[in-house]
């Protein structure tokens, strides 16, 4: 064996080698968020504790990157986003930081407030949002299960199904 033949084959195992090393640490090294969208929490064990229920969105940064947040909101079924499009939930999360391995950050909002209460007949149509500072938009998934008082308020079999096929494709992109 020729050492120019020699330099080719090591040329030839490194090469596919290095680039597949290289893909993976860019797909490792990203961040990757989680957004949660939770109904009837009570606040407990705080300074002041009271009978108010209130929606969540609990953000979660698993990635390596860290990601600044620029404002969260529940963005509202296409039926009304002509007039409104989203929530925005005024618990201020501008300048919020997610870095890795930080703890997971969680933003409130009244439940009972005038705003969502119209929207929660439709709980299963709403779903949480995220924006970064570089204007990148989490989403949450569609709830599956509906807030205390709307329990009366289900959608049909095939509109409910149609929203977990479509949590179905999402978890899939990730």
């Amino acid at each position: 064996m020729t050492i120019e033949a020699l330099a080719s084959l090591i040329g030839a195992i490194t090469g596919p080698a290095g680039l597949t090393i290289a893909l993976l640490v860019y797909f490792r090294d990203r961040s990757k968020v989680r957004v949660i969208l939770g109904w009837d929490r009570i606040m407990v064990g705080g300074p002041v504790e009271d009978k108010k229920t209130y929606t969540q969105i609990t953000i979660i940064n698993s990635g390596r990157r860290p990601i600044y947040l620029s404002h969260a909101s529940i963005e509202l079924p296409k039926r009304v986003s002509n007039k409104y499009g989203t929530l925005l939930f005024s618990d201020g999360i501008d300048g919020v930081t997610l870095g890795e391995g930080a703890r997971p950050h969680v933003v409130t909002a009244d439940q009972n407030h005038e705003n969502i209460k119209n929207h929660l007949q439709e709980w299963w149509k709403l779903r949480a949002a995220v924006v970064d500072a570089s204007g990148q938009k989490y989403y949450s998934d569609w709830p599956m299960l509906a807030p205390k008082e709307y329990e009366s308020f289900t959608p049909s079999f095939f509109e409910l199904r149609k929203y977990k096929f479509l949590n179905f494709l999402r978890k899939l992109k990730l």
